[in-house]
């Protein structure tokens, strides 16, 4: 299994056979299950940095990755 489907699994795991079908089937939901574990991966990254400030990126990051979350969610339902 990809990583980026282990990962959108682990978050929705209640979806799991809806995920991985889509996953598999559908390039726009694969698309947006990777963005979400790009994002993902970037916020963990940030947060094991030690900085001095706010990291403003990472912040970004962090609410993209929000919205990805809830575009998943929704594609999950409509389909």
């Amino acid at each position: 299994m990809q990583i980026e489907l282990a990962h959108i699994i682990k978050r929705f795991p209640e979806y799991e056979l809806k995920i991985a079908h889509l996953y598999a089937c559908d390039e726009d939901f694969k698309t947006l299950c990777d963005d979400y574990w790009y994002c993902s991966c970037f916020v963990a990254q940030s947060k094991l940095k030690k900085t001095s400030g706010p990291d403003l990126q990472a912040e970004e990051y962090a609410l993209v990755c929000a919205a990805l979350e809830e575009e998943v969610l929704a594609y999950l339902l409509r389909h």
